[in-house]
This record gives structure tokens, sequence and C-alpha cells, in this order.
């Protein structure tokens, strides 16, 4: 993978809503609408919500190959299956990807790679990370993607 994403996210649980930080370009975070603009949404304990991996405003306009983090999920929240973008394939189990595409996601302001529906599971706050995968392929570790012109 060879763009270095430099940011990374916390997605607040809190009951009784959630808060999502402004990710910058060339990021991968997590948002709670596929636009990226969302940063809250309300959530009670036993709620559903629904988060998106996304990769905000990626510099190289020759779309996305593949991309690969790790999401570390607060013990609160049960993740459901993630759906992932395109048709891709995970070398790994989530919440552990190194995702490959068979074609190219276009790039766009915001690229959605990701996503899965949760349940918060009680009323005490949980926070959500993008880390760096654990077996990364880029130094430093770092979330990150490959451009459609990488070599």
């Amino acid at each position: 993978m060879s763009r270095i994403l430099q940011t990374m996210l916390m997605f607040i649980v809190a009951v009784p809503g959630i808060t999502l930080p402004v990710i910058a370009a060339d990021t991968i975070g997590l948002y709670a609408d596929v636009a990226g603009t969302k940063t809250s949404v309300e959530v009670t304990a036993g709620g559903e919500f629904t988060v998106y991996l996304l990769l905000a405003a990626p510099s190289d306009p020759s779309g996305i190959q593949g991309w690969e983090c790790q999401v570390e999920v607060p013990d609160n929240v049960t993740v459901g299956e993630w759906q992932l973008a395109g048709k891709a394939i995970n070398l790994f189990s989530s919440p552990d990807f190194a995702v490959g595409l068979e074609y190219t996601l276009p790039a766009a302001d915001t690229v959605l790679l990701a996503t899965a529906r949760c349940v918060a599971r009680d009323a005490s706050p949980g926070v959500f990370h993008i880390l760096a995968h654990p077996r990364s392929s880029v130094e430093p570790p770092a979330p990150c993607y490959a451009p459609s012109n990488a070599s």
C-alpha cells in the first residue's frame, strides 16, 4: 500500500449520543452517514446504529485498489457482519482488514470501504479506534490505501 493515512479516529459511543470527529483528507475513518458528514447520532442502550468506514478525499484520482486498517471496537458494542464495498476480499477476519479489490473503487470526496450494523449493549461510553493493521504493509505502520496506479 503506497498511501499512508495519518489520523487515528476515535468514535465515541455514549448514550444518548454517538460523536465522531471530522476526518482530514487521505484518512480512513468511521462515520454515521455514507457521505462522511454526520459526526453524531442519538443511540440508547440496546439501540442499533450503522457505521460507515470511509476514505476521506483521496489525493490520488486514479481510484482505490486496496486498503488496510484495524477497527478497535469498544467492549459495550456488538458489531454485526462487516459488508465490504466493491468486489472485495479481506485477507483477515474483521475487525482486521487487509482488503484487495477486483475492480477499482472510483475516487470521490468520500469512498465507502465498508459498512457495519452495531448495537450499543449498555449506556456506558465506548470508543472505537482506527489503527494500523497488525501486519501493516507500510512503514511506519498506519491505516492506508493503495491507489489504482500504485506500482
